[in-house]
């Protein structure tokens, strides 16, 4: 409702800093916002009920009615709360199912590389996770799962930020790898019952990173897939990403270069000049099961005036992992019709070059390596140190080892393994 009313909020010493309202005048849409926002609940004068979080903002709130807002004290305890069978996991996208309990929004996953017979799945094979990323508010529910220092993480698609699905902990990326942040989500218990049930328990002791998002309701109102511009400021007012352009290209050919890895050659299906600066990577595009779109960046390896060449490692889960494993040549992608980057490679800029790669993580400097060797006019030295687990996982090792056999002087590269 549109009329104004009252507000009345308990404050003391603890809890004045982060919700400083006495008595102000308020419409019932920010009433909701705010208390979801700040964890506070509201208690209606007339009966006495608490107004549940799924009704904050739907709530009849009478004029000239004097509301207590309180503070929700969120306490650890043994119960566990049933939410889910194993059987529908099967069915599920992406094996997660988003939760909301006791007015926070969860993600139930089944971890990659579970038995996929129902009946020899244990609650080892399953995580709860709060839904929204600790760093920006990113929904993780379309995120692509991957291997980082060890952990199975959910990589939100709005800052690739790795989080692990079995500790909470963020990892930041260095040139010594993937070096812990701390907790920063926040994991919740999860048991499995002997009729196929599965059940969570809050864990909510102290205070993590990802308590900010966690109780906001995105999941009710927030269903955009790119980062707003404002989204520290009042969730509900968030702004739209800047309009932009995709256009259509069409897959001409597809090798299998591994039992997860694709080469893949895009063309233009209409004339068009295709302009890829050095260093830069493309923005790609694809329809989400609820009717919207979510955007991913890749670097290709190589392109020409109609097309571009992409290398692609594809997950166990993932929305962009699913959509290449069932890619067939003749289907369509959207790319974004302005490149994106912040480095630029110019011929004969630096003297010498000095890379570090893990995994796919080559594909940036496959471009550059490739672009500077092919101009005749560069002198630019580059050193290559490309780390991976196995021998059998090195992405383009031969058309590394062909740079380094024909441009001896100007081009070595060495590979590191984890495991021998």
């Amino acid at each position: 409702m549109d009329e104004q009313v009252k507000l009345f909020a308990q404050v003391n010493e603890k809890t004045k800093r982060s919700f400083s309202a006495r008595k102000t005048q308020l419409n019932a849409k920010s009433i909701g916002l705010m208390a979801s926002m700040a964890q506070f609940e509201i208690v209606d004068p007339i009966n006495g009920n608490v107004i549940s979080m799924d009704d904050l903002n739907a709530y009849d709130y009478k004029p000239d009615v004097v509301y207590e807002v309180r503070r929700v004290t969120e306490k650890q305890t043994d119960e566990f709360h049933p939410v889910a069978n194993i059987n529908e996991f099967q069915d599920l996208p992406y094996h997660r199912k988003k939760i909301s309990l006791s007015g926070r929004d969860l993600l139930l996953f089944l971890l990659p590389g579970s038995p996929r017979s129902p009946k020899d799945l244990k609650a080892e094979h399953f995580s709860a996770m709060d839904a929204i990323c600790y760093h920006f508010g990113g929904p993780l529910d379309e995120a692509d799962i991957e291997d980082v220092a060890g952990h199975q993480c959910v990589i939100c698609p709005w800052h690739r930020y790795p989080i692990a699905l079995d500790t909470g902990e963020s990892f930041l990326k260095t040139v010594n790898g993937h070096q812990s942040k701390g907790v920063k989500q926040r994991i919740h218990t999860v048991k499995l019952e002997s009729d196929g049930t599965l059940a969570i328990k809050l864990n909510l002791d102290g205070k993590i990173d990802s308590d900010h998002y966690a109780c906001m309701g995105i999941f009710k109102f927030a269903q955009q897939k790119t980062p707003p511009k404002n989204v520290h400021s009042k969730i509900g007012a968030a702004k739209e990403a800047p309009q932009v352009e995709f256009s259509t290209w069409l897959l001409e050919d597809l090798d299998q270069i591994s039992p997860d890895t694709y080469v893949m050659n895009f063309r233009s299906q209409v004339p068009r000049k295709l302009s890829i600066p050095v260093g830069h990577h493309l923005r790609f595009r694809i329809p989400n099961r609820e009717g919207g779109h979510v955007t991913r960046e890749y670097t290709p390896i190589a392109h020409h005036a109609n097309g571009f060449q992409l290398l692609v490692k594809t997950y166990d889960v993932g929305i962009f992992s699913e959509f290449f494993r069932g890619i067939q040549v003749g289907d369509t992608l959207e790319v974004e019709n302005v490149p994106m980057g912040r480095f630029t490679y110019n011929f004969n800029e630096y003297r010498a070059l000095g890379m570090i790669a893990a995994g796919s993580g080559i594909t940036p400097m496959f471009q550059i390596i490739k672009a500077a060797l092919s101009n005749r006019q560069d002198r630019t030295k580059i050193h290559l140190v490309f780390a991976n687990r196995r021998r059998d996982d090195i992405l383009l090792k031969s058309q590394l080892d062909g740079f380094a056999r024909e441009n001896p002087n100007r081009f070595k590269v060495l590979y590191l393994l984890s495991q021998v």
